[in-house]
């Protein structure tokens, strides 16, 4: 296919996704981005398989569905013009939990994994602002599956409030110690710290707060601002939303996982309420400590940030279940 550079400079630098980046950091873009052009009814990518990389769409519609339980096929979404699909994969290297069928002629860039490895690996300032955008992009689509969870709350039906967990514990919590009390050897053998070296972990924490909280405790409330996030070292946290004594529990974070990162990120609100689940430890990374290891060139903060791309992809990739599990229940309970 003839390329013309100027329209694909035009066109990338038009994208919503991209509108943060500089001409410069579109080089590196501009090099690797392979156009692509199908036709009605080809499948992009499949359910079940680890797309190949993701498209940036200039022309057509594309629609997102899951097959579940029952030979029943649910829509997910349909997008288009201007939009961008298979970016779950690129952060996490996940299965994918929709097909991507084209519903008529379609045309775009196609950017690979493989591609965009080599260009996140080189940690230039180009790369690292890519991905920024990439990460942008998925609490965007965090925030939007959320809200659609939040519609089926206020049009659907729910039990009141049980006392499960989710009440604050207003007893006296203990104040924070400092993370280097921590047994750093036990420490390594849980994912998140165990890719840090011993020196690397030190830096790492010496920042943070150490706490342990109580079941019951609320750390954030939906709405509220986003001042922190959180590591869970041992326990469980849980979160919820809530409408008029309704509630939908959305995710369980157990050792080694991160939660609150999204306001971080995009500057907005909590989108849930988070409570603790039983009897936790957690490390408390504030924004301004959040802000140094997302800009700073150092190793911390690089093998930070991936797993950081990697807990945003697991928490879209759930809510999509949620969303297509709802669905698909919606369209059980309309046969019956």
């Amino acid at each position: 296919m003839n390329v013309n550079l100027k329209q694909k400079e035009e066109f990338l630098s038009s994208l919503p996704l991209f509108q943060s980046l500089t001409l410069g950091d579109l080089e590196d873009i501009l090099l690797f981005a392979e156009p692509f052009c199908v036709e009605a009814n080809t499948m992009l990518f499949r359910q079940g398989e680890v797309a190949a990389g993701m498209y940036l769409l200039s022309e057509g519609r594309v629609r997102l569905y899951a097959d579940v339980p029952g030979n029943d096929r649910v829509d997910i979404e349909t997008v288009g013009s201007g939009d961008v699909i298979g970016e779950i994969s690129v952060m996490d290297r996940g299965l994918s939990l929709t097909y991507a069928l084209t519903l008529e002629r379609t045309s775009g860039y196609f950017l690979s994994n493989l591609q965009l490895d080599m260009l996140r690996y080189s940690l230039r300032s180009s790369a690292l602002n890519i991905m920024k955008c990439l990460r942008l992009k998925i609490c965007d689509r965090i925030r939007l599956k959320t809200a659609q969870i939040v519609a089926t709350l206020t049009a659907g039906e729910a039990g009141t409030l049980p006392d499960s967990g989710v009440q604050e514990n207003k007893g006296q919590i203990d104040a924070p110690t400092s993370p280097l009390t921590l047994d750093h050897s036990r420490l390594q053998s849980l994912p998140l710290f165990r890719i840090f070296t011993l020196a690397e972990l030190e830096e790492f924490l010496a920042p943070m707060r150490l706490w342990n909280l109580p079941r019951g405790h609320i750390l954030y409330t939906e709405g509220s601002p986003a001042d922190s996030c959180l590591i869970t070292v041992r326990g469980a946290v849980r979160t919820t939303i809530y409408r008029s004594g309704k509630y939908e529990h959305l995710a369980v974070y157990g050792p080694s996982r991160l939660v609150g990162v999204l306001g971080l990120i995009d500057g907005g609100t909590y989108p849930t309420t988070c409570a603790v689940r039983e009897q936790t430890t957690l490390l408390e990374v504030n924004q301004s400590y959040f802000e140094t290891l997302s800009q700073a060139g150092k190793e911390i903060g690089f093998k930070f940030l991936h797993v950081v791309n990697q807990e945003l992809a697991l928490d879209l990739r759930k809510l999509i279940l949620q969303i297509t599990r709802l669905a698909s229940q919606r369209q059980l309970n309309t046969r019956v």
